[in-house]
Order: structure tokens, then C-alpha cells, then sequence
């Protein structure tokens, strides 16, 4: 997810799909930044793997964040 941010410089809430070892990975990002210290979640949502296996995540409660979340932080240089 970091590798991604800093190449893409996604903006908060978008969709993304991410090509990992042996799988595809889908969600949205939350982007929080204070001063020069960015914070990015990112909440996925399927995990399609290359042997043809499908998650799906979906939360209980829609109107709370998922456990299902990476976090990366940057520091801005």
C-alpha cells in the first residue's frame, strides 16, 4: 500500500484495486494528513486469488470501519 501511495497519490475514499504475489485486492482509502505526516488505511473488500478462490468482505455494521484495514504512514520530504 505504501509503494502504491507514493507512486500514485491516490485521493481519500477512492477505489483501488492492488495486484499482490498470488492475488488482487480491492477497497477504497482513507487519507488523513496533519502537517508534513500522512496516514493511509486502506479497507479491503475481495481478495481474488490467483487459484481462482474469491473473499468477499462486507462489515456487520456498514456505518463503522471494518477490522480488515492496512495502514501505511509517509512522511513527506
Amino acid at each position: 500500500m505504501f509503494q502504491y501511495f507514493t507512486q500514485n497519490k491516490p485521493i481519500s475514499g477512492a477505489w483501488i484495486t492492488l495486484e499482490v504475489e498470488g492475488a488482487k485486492v480491492s477497497g477504497s482509502c482513507i487519507i488523513k494528513e496533519i502537517d508534513r505526516l500522512t496516514a493511509v488505511e486502506f479497507y479491503y473488500d475481495t481478495v481474488v486469488r490467483s487459484n481462482g478462490i474469491t473473499e468477499v468482505y462486507r462489515p456487520v455494521r456498514p456505518e463503522l470501519p471494518t477490522s480488515t484495514a492496512q495502514s501505511a504512514i509517509a512522511i513527506e520530504e
